[in-house]
């Protein structure tokens, strides 16, 4: 019998640690996707999506996640309505995220609009496997 156990740091949004259990051994696993697909959007006061996980320096490359019902095609539309070049991100379709390498502010801004679509846009985070790290 296998037992699943989950904790997260204080920091919404950043790491998640899996720890799974099989009798003898232990499997421990630590993951930051998981707990993005978990999140629901943040709009600001003007009614754009706000940015998360960043502080005062941006870490690239920014991770999208779009609102259940904008399948790939409206992801992939999504991303020509703010004029982001494909070469500038990578679509990860099974899961409905895009990580952007690069973008213009204009191009950002463009993004944040897109309300209907976008779910959200956080910065990247960091994972260690350091045991200091929890």
């Amino acid at each position: 019998r296998e037992s699943i156990n989950l904790s997260r740091d204080t920091a919404p949004l950043t790491k998640m640690k899996l720890q799974f259990r099989n009798k003898n051994k232990t499997f421990l696993v630590i993951v930051n996707a998981i707990v993005l697909l978990c999140t629901s959007s943040i709009v600001s006061a003007n009614g754009s999506i706000s940015l998360s996980n960043c502080d005062d320096n941006m870490k690239w490359p920014l991770l999208i996640t779009f609102v259940d019902t904008c399948d790939t095609a409206c992801q992939l539309e999504t991303m020509q309505k703010a004029s982001i070049d494909e070469n500038n991100f990578d679509h990860l379709t099974s899961l409905g995220i895009i990580t952007l390498k690069e973008a213009t502010d204009e191009q950002l801004e463009a993004l944040k609009e897109e309300t209907e679509s976008v779910k959200t846009i956080e910065c990247d985070g960091e994972v260690s496997t350091n045991d200091d790290f929890w």
